[in-house]
């Protein structure tokens, strides 16, 4: 059996190194003697704040034409913006450390943990899916839409050397696994990363789109070409080899339809099984049996509407499955080494960030 994780912004959310756009921006900001094109950009951003919490589909939007030559600008925002980004997300990724001693370890409970999410299901789907796993040897693969490093590190992960675990399911069921694979479809800190959108339907001043279809910049796929990077072509066809989809701290955001239309094809033409795990920071301590039911609705919600939006059929097809072909997990509160409650970690990761990640 081979089970692909798609890991998102909310695994490194978990670990508390504030990654995302907005916490980014705050700081980008407070830059000083930047260029008039660039200071253009930030009066944009204070303009509209809550549009840049997706700051790839923002940045579409923006209408270089009004500020000079469409080209000339577009290249100052972008450089600067994805330098800035850079550096910031290097400084984070520096905050997380796992020493030596505790890699081996650490790696086989996190092993554990993101293949228990039955633990979260009803009776019927938790039964459903440990059947499905008796007897089986399992490869896991993992696609990550993150810059970082963390989920290497966590699961010790490197390419030349042997990744396997034995690990106890449920009861007496014990299986072998491989870690087999992580690819980081939008490249990495070390190495050229892309920022951008999907489609050239993405970028509204004209001028900018046309400049992009034939130099890349923040056109993904385009970029990647440029680029010489083949982690896009990887992850689709990791998706394809999969017998079971798992997603973390996955927006389904604009910036990576393709993705989505890929994933949601595969799962409806095979009828393989695919496991939402939500990633959620704004619930309160206490959470009612009926916000608990909301939130596993509103995760589902979340992907059907981005389903539907691309291709109705599709989605008419996968909510006729039995069992269902997509499924959310529930919320289960805990509480970290810090009293900090979550309700959405299903992965352990608060209990890492307790431990390994420097406050700052």
């Amino acid at each position: 059996m081979t089970i692909t994780y798609l890991i998102g912004n909310g695994f490194d959310l978990a670990l508390e190194l504030k990654t995302d756009y907005k916490s980014f921006i705050d700081r980008y900001l407070d830059k000083k003697d930047v260029p008039s094109e660039v200071e253009w950009l930030r009066s944009e951003m204070r303009k509209q704040p809550n549009r840049w919490s997706d700051a790839e589909i923002a940045f579409g939007k923006l209408k270089f034409s009004e500020h000079g030559k469409p080209i000339d600008v577009y290249n100052k925002c972008y450089d600067d913006f994805s330098d800035a980004f850079n550096a910031y997300l290097v400084e984070r990724n520096k905050l997380f450390e796992i020493p030596e001693l505790d890699r081996r370890k650490v790696a086989e409970g996190f092993v554990r943990r993101i293949l228990c999410v039955h633990e979260y299901m009803s009776p019927q789907c938790r039964q459903f899916y440990l059947d499905s796993m008796r007897n089986q040897s399992v490869n896991l693969n993992f696609i990550t839409f993150n810059y970082t490093n963390t989920l290497e590190r966590i699961l010790d992960f490197h390419a030349d050397k042997p990744n396997d675990f034995e690990i106890r399911l449920s009861g007496e069921m014990t299986i072998k696994v491989h870690v087999k694979n992580v690819c980081h479809v939008h490249g990495t800190l070390d190495d050229a990363y892309v920022f951008g959108i999907d489609s050239p339907s993405q970028i509204e001043d004209t001028e900018v789109r046309r400049y992009c279809e034939r130099n890349g910049g923040m056109l993904k796929a385009r970029a990647d070409e440029k680029l010489g990077l083949l982690n896009r072509n990887r992850g689709m066809n990791l998706i394809n080899q999969s017998n079971r989809i798992v997603t973390y701290g996955l927006s389904f955001g604009e910036s990576d339809t393709s993705w989505w239309q890929t994933l949601f094809t595969v799962v409806a033409s095979t009828r393989i099984q695919m496991i939402m795990c939500p990633f959620r920071t704004d619930l309160p301590e206490r959470l009612s049996a009926k916000k608990r039911s909301d939130v596993y609705l509103d995760e589902k919600r979340k992907v059907f509407h981005s389903l539907i939006t691309s291709n109705p059929k599709l989605a008419e097809k996968i909510e006729e499955f039995s069992p269902p072909a997509i499924m959310s997990l529930r919320p289960s509160k805990s509480t970290d080494a810090r009293g900090n409650t979550h309700h959405c970690d299903y992965f352990h990761l608060s209990a890492l960030a307790a431990k390994y990640t420097k406050e700052v």
